[in-house]
């Protein structure tokens, strides 16, 4: 209908969320945003369920791999790696503690971009890969 009608989801936390990203490979919608919330939808937004992101940091971007790797980033140098489609995440913190708004990986590698330009790095081994 051309964006003329939209359905509002219910989630448990009433505040702000930044970003969105959808797993083909694990069917599974994730939301993130203030304080670090970062909530898991399996069937597109009926049912939500809270996910430990390790943070209380505000989150602004990620993406999801083919694979089922899912990378998230926000401020001071949050970086966020789930191995398993976003069961479990692992959180690492860049030791320049700049804010991050996307972030992508392929293979082995993150690029990440935000406060004070674009990098490139090895993703952090977590145990969770």
């Amino acid at each position: 209908d051309g964006g003329q009608h939209w359905e509002r989801l219910q989630s448990a936390y009433p505040g702000s969320w930044f970003g969105a990203l959808y797993s083909a490979a694990t069917d599974a919608l994730l939301v993130f945003g203030l304080q670090g919330q970062l909530h898991r939808s399996d069937d597109f937004g009926g049912r939500w369920r809270a996910l430990a992101s390790g943070t209380e940091m505000t989150l602004n971007g990620g993406s999801a791999s083919t694979d089922g790797q899912l990378v998230i980033v926000g401020a001071v140098g949050t970086v966020l790696h789930s191995g398993d489609g976003g069961d479990l995440f692992a959180m690492h913190t860049l030791p320049e503690r700049l804010s991050l708004s996307a972030g992508l990986q392929r293979g082995g590698q993150l690029v990440l971009a935000g406060q004070g330009g674009v990098r490139r790095m090895a993703l952090p081994g977590d145990g969770n890969d």
